[in-house]
């Protein structure tokens, strides 16, 4: 059997996912909007309707991962600086974790 891999981008604005399998091969692309950042500036939090859009997102990145085969331990996933930054940034991340 195969092995695939998957990264995954979540910028301020979108997130990305590349699904691959072993010989580099893209079995899967996506990227969607989830405008995390918008209104963060006000008060460097992120808001409640992002991190709806966000949770809408990797769950939906989730079911790709289970149509293509992706072991939890072949996803890669970085954030944006406004992520890491945010003070509520952790809470996203370990909330997506969780679920």
């Amino acid at each position: 059997m195969t092995k695939n891999y998957a990264g995954i981008d979540l910028g301020s604005n979108s997130c990305k996912i590349i699904i691959c399998d072993e010989n580099k091969n893209a079995l899967c692309i996506k990227n969607t909007s989830t405008r995390l950042a918008e209104g963060m500036y006000k008060n460097n939090r992120i808001t409640d309707e992002a991190i709806e859009r966000c949770q809408k997102c990797f769950y939906d990145y989730r079911q790709l991962l289970d149509e293509h085969n992706v072991d939890t331990e072949n996803v890669r996933a970085i954030t944006t600086a406004a992520c890491r930054t945010a003070e509520n940034g952790a809470d996203l991340v370990k909330l997506i974790y969780a679920e």
